[in-house]
């Protein structure tokens, strides 16, 4: 009962493992495909910022294009307006030197005019004594009056030239004086039009510096997106390949199970003829097969069974036996076959000493013996292996005859493919 219970609850531990591993299996794989839908939403949603972010770097490129185009023409009419102030300045400048020299001139004339006055007069003063001293000099100082008069009306046609002249000139510095304050107002306002485009100018270079650096970011999530998009994919072909593994598994586990009701059928019916053949030799009932903790499978067979006490020969009993156990065996191809020979404390009786000088050679000889019948019953020679442990591992405590008996046996252990390389612990 212990082993049957042992074996199903292997059967529904494997089975317990496959549902669990294909429980995670698909709830891997859902959680993936909701994460990679997720991420799909979010890079269409990046992908149409991405285009409204372009189209607003490249209406900003526009604008500063623009504004660095009006910028240009400002700069262009500033500096034509200054070479216009250039030139009315020095207009007004050689308007005020003409008119300098005009009044220079006019001044010189009055001044002329003055003293031609002041002749004149001295002249009146001459004639005056003149006449009272020569008539022929009063003669002589009116013809040199009269020359002076002409001259005095000369003098005076040339002031009157003159102030009109300066008065041509002042009426054309005021004009130019007139085109310089426009001239300077249009600056200003040009100046101040400069100004705007230049701020308006910054304005947008920085809002296209900004539209420009969240353009790289948003390029980057979406790049950091495509990795990532990327291992989801690894993952759901990981996954993929582990659901198909799972599938492997639960073929495998399958196997196992039909190899393990397979094996547990075959040692049922050993058991059932060894205590059958235990039953004809008036021998009690005992467990002969037991499934052990590390998974191997010990199977008894006493001494009474296969040997006459003290002698390493099968009789006809044993030679039955071993071959109902290797009936059995054929459903065990892929296990370490050892064949372990016990005896009990006691030495050797003396008519055997010359063939087996102690315990040791007595076990081991029953073990090659047991294995050489296995072999001659086509158990492969490379399953097998005999070992002769004497007296070292007893069952139960030698107190009578009885416990003597149950110590002298052969045992059967069955190792899995992973305990070939794995040296014999005691049990």
């Amino acid at each position: 009962m212990n082993r049957t219970y042992q074996r199903g609850w292997g059967s529904w531990w494997l089975s317990a493992v496959l549902f669990g591993t294909t429980l995670l299996g698909a709830g891997l794989y859902y959680q993936a495909h909701q994460n990679l839908s997720q991420l799909q939403d979010s890079e269409a949603i990046s992908q149409t910022e991405l285009a409204g972010l372009e189209q607003q770097n490249s209406d900003l490129a526009g604008q500063i294009a623009q504004l660095t185009e009006q910028f240009d023409q400002l700069t262009r009419d500033n500096a034509r307006l200054s070479s216009t102030e250039q030139q009315l300045n020095r207009t007004a400048s050689q308007t005020t030197r003409l008119n300098q020299s005009l009044g220079d001139q006019i001044g010189a004339l009055k001044n002329s005019i003055r003293g031609m006055s002041d002749q004149i007069t001295q002249q009146k003063a001459l004639a005056a004594t003149a006449r009272a001293e020569n008539l022929d000099a009063a003669a002589l100082a009116e013809s040199e009056q009269a020359d002076l008069r002409a001259l005095v009306t000369q003098a005076q046609a040339r002031q009157a030239e003159l102030e009109t002249q300066l008065a041509e000139a002042n009426i054309a510095l005021a004009g130019v004086q007139e085109e310089l304050l426009e001239a300077r107002a249009q600056q200003a306002n040009t100046q101040a039009q400069l100004v705007q485009t230049q701020a308006r100018l910054t304005s947008q270079s920085a809002q296209y510096q900004t539209a420009q650096a969240e353009l790289t970011l948003l390029k980057d999530e979406l790049n950091k997106a495509a990795t990532t998009a990327e291992l989801f994919q690894a993952a759901r072909q990981q996954l993929a390949l582990k659901q198909a593994e799972n599938e492997t598994y639960s073929e495998t586990i399958a196997r196992l199970q039909t190899e393990m009701s397979a094996e547990a059928d075959a040692m049922n019916k050993l058991e059932a003829k060894l205590q059958s053949q235990l039953a004809q030799l008036n021998q009690e009932k005992e467990q002969l097969v037991t499934q052990l903790e590390d998974g191997t499978t010990a199977i008894k067979l006493p001494e009474s069974i296969l040997f006459a006490s003290g002698s390493a020969e099968l009789n006809a009993e044993g030679r039955q036996a071993l071959g109902l156990l290797a009936e059995a065996l054929q459903s065990f191809p892929n296990y370490l076959i050892s064949i372990q020979g016990h005896t009990d404390s006691r030495g050797i009786a003396p008519s055997t000493l010359q063939q087996y000088p102690s315990n040791w050679e007595l076990s081991s000889a029953r073990a090659a013996i047991a294995v050489r019948e296995l072999i001659g019953q086509k158990i492969p020679a490379g399953q097998l292996q005999a070992v002769g442990f004497a007296a070292t591992r007893p069952l139960v405590a030698e107190t009578s005859r009885p416990t003597r008996q149950q110590n002298r046996r052969i045992e059967v252990i069955l190792l899995p493919n992973q305990f070939k390389t794995k040296l014999l612990e005691p049990r």
